[in-house]
């Protein structure tokens, strides 16, 4: 599709399981870097499962490929690291409860996501996600910080 180009700039938040140096299968988060996203089209357990669960607007899934180390990395609704084995969880909010980080709303923000992008992939487009670990986040943060006392 030449000269299409649909950027999203923040949309909504993810959350992922925790990082690990060495990987712990269905417990590590992805790498940080930048992943092309395809559409899955076969129909995997968890694919029959989130058709049934979410209704109409949900035929396959949503996958984070080339990823090095990791296979299978799916984007679909979930509030807790509980309800990943290493794919990302899209919410419109995000909060702690009990000690525990989960996303809000993500049914809603996970359909609003393939809304956007999945007519856009299904019609030949091609679209990337870049994750960025929280040390990316704090460093920003600090330098920000910084910056802001030196102004």
């Amino acid at each position: 599709m030449e000269g299409y180009v649909l950027k999203l700039e923040f949309f909504c938040y993810l959350l992922e399981d925790e990082f690990r140096v060495k990987k712990v299968m269905h417990e590590t988060r992805i790498p940080q870097g930048r992943y092309q996203l395809k559409i899955l089209k076969q129909e995997t357990p968890l694919t029959l499962k989130h058709r049934k669960s979410h209704g109409d607007w949900f035929r396959f899934h949503l996958e984070v490929t080339d990823v090095p180390g990791f296979t299978g990395i799916y984007i679909h609704a979930g509030n807790t690291d509980k309800d990943t084995s290493g794919c990302l969880l899209p919410g419109f909010g995000c909060k702690t409860m009990n000690g525990v980080q989960m996303v809000t709303d993500s049914r809603a923000a996970t359909k609003a996501l393939y809304d956007k992008l999945y007519p856009y992939l299904d019609k030949g487009g091609r679209s990337w996600i870049t994750i960025k670990d929280e040390s990316y986040l704090l460093d920003n943060l600090n330098r920000s910080l910084t910056e802001d006392k030196l102004i």
